[in-house]
């Protein structure tokens, strides 16, 4: 989404050059705040050298403030509003400003039009090779993020079953240390207002992992059925519809399980925020959640730790398969692809069968899950299957339980919204 002026808090703006080394550009992060509070990034591109082989540009570092103004007016103007590179490119991740050149007035001019050497356009070879540098800054983020974490020393954090409640939420990210990490264990849409835009919120993030849920696989499955049936790029109400005039070609199965989450799981909030959002957002939010963990191991000093959403499977083979992978974490993506929907749905929805558990707790594993909201509204600890809920039923009148993995003292945020009317009645340990 491209963000107008009045929607951003025009004092939040921060530029930082990202380090990463490409071979035609330099990258720019350019931070900002909206008015509700989420961080926004844009990854700004400008050729090589722009700034350091030009003198008058080196005269004004020699000025930091001044250097510093220079750098804010050169990428939010050109960035930001209806005359602003985002709005004619129709996307606000990836941005080529293009050069500087200095004119007979010291003037800086930018120009992202240039012809290359090779007669080509600077602006639209930028744009053909697009996916290609989409991938070369995953990685080179992605390596950057695990260097960082090998040199951090601070505490990490797991919390659970968010379900939209984006203030319950932002107090736990406001809780962090510079050098802190935090796992979100599945579930932070549906029920309340903003589970989307907890999720941009995350997807913005070094510091925060995301472990997915049953109400995340819940999605992702109602997105697939929308393309199956070509309807991803109507809004709700036009979906509906379409539905209704073309039933027939709906298989039984796919409308019962879009209409069941939609309308029992007050999924109905989620798509229709995620369908009014810009296609290019849409893919971004799918892609994240498809290559999201789904069960993920962290080891600390002293302990082995296994982080599921509802229940580890029961599978010798799959612990083998966690441990092989270098940071411990199997995806969706892959476990969709290779092992198919009973094994997610057991990871992502079991709560009967206790012998998950079981088994990793005899590999040395203590599994932190959510999934079961406990009536106490506090974490619940299991010894002797070496597991601890930490669903304090946030969206349910409870509280968001925050569980550091360093020491095992939880924290409780007190809800900041209301989700819908539901009181907790299960007696804690019991499933819901």
């Amino acid at each position: 989404m491209v963000y107008d002026f009045k929607d951003i808090r025009r004092d939040s703006f921060k530029i930082e050059d990202s380090g990463l080394d490409f071979a035609k550009y330099e990258m720019y992060y350019v931070r900002y705040k909206l008015n509700n509070g989420q961080d926004k990034v844009v990854r700004a591109f400008i050729d090589k050298g722009t700034f350091s082989e030009n003198s008058n540009i080196q005269e004004l570092k020699k000025c930091k403030s001044e250097y510093k103004q220079f750098l804010m007016d050169f990428f939010v103007r050109r960035l930001f509003g209806p005359n602003g590179y985002m709005h004619d490119d129709g996307r606000s991740d990836m941005i080529y400003l293009g050069t500087i050149t200095i004119s007979r007035r010291d003037k800086a001019i930018v120009d992202r039009n240039h012809k290359r050497p090779n007669g080509k356009d600077a602006h639209e070879e930028f744009e053909n090779s697009l996916f290609k540098l989409k991938m070369q800054v995953a990685t080179k983020e992605a390596m950057n993020k695990l260097k960082k974490s090998k040199e951090k020393d601070g505490k990490s954090y797991v919390i659970s079953d968010i379900h939209g409640m984006y203030g319950s939420y932002m107090e736990a990210i406001n809780q962090l240390q510079e050098n802190d990490t935090l796992y979100v264990l599945g579930d932070v849409i549906d029920r309340g207002e903003y589970g989307i835009e907890i999720i941009q919120d995350m997807m913005q993030r070094d510091n925060v992992n995301f472990v997915m849920g049953n109400h995340e696989w819940y999605m992702l499955k109602t997105i697939d059925i929308l393309k199956k049936y070509g309807l991803e790029n109507y809004n709700i109400g036009q979906a509906f519809t379409v539905f209704n005039s073309n039933t027939r070609k709906m298989l039984p199965v796919d409308t019962a399980f879009m209409f069941s989450w939609m309308f029992q799981n007050n999924g109905i909030k989620t798509i229709t925020k995620y369908l009014e959002l810009p296609q290019t957002e849409q893919e971004q939010i799918y892609s994240y959640l498809s290559n999201s963990a789904i069960i993920q191991k962290v080891q600390t000093k002293n302990l082995k730790i296994c982080l599921v959403h509802a229940c580890p499977p029961n599978d010798n083979a799959f612990i083998d398969l966690v441990e092989s992978q270098e940071e411990g974490i199997v995806t969706y993506k892959d476990v969709n692809k290779n092992l198919g929907e009973n094994c997610i749905e057991y990871m992502v929805e079991e709560r009967d069968d206790v012998k998950g558990f079981e088994l990793w707790a005899s590999k040395g594993y203590i599994t932190i899950y959510g999934h079961t909201p406990q009536k106490s509204a506090r974490v619940y600890r299991d010894e002797e299957k070496h597991r601890i809920c930490i669903d304090a039923a946030c969206s349910m009148n409870g509280n968001l339980a925050m569980l550091c993995l360093n020491d095992g003292k939880a924290k409780y945020i007190t809800p900041k919204e209301k989700a819908e009317n539901i009181s907790l009645g299960a007696p804690e340990g019991e499933n819901r």
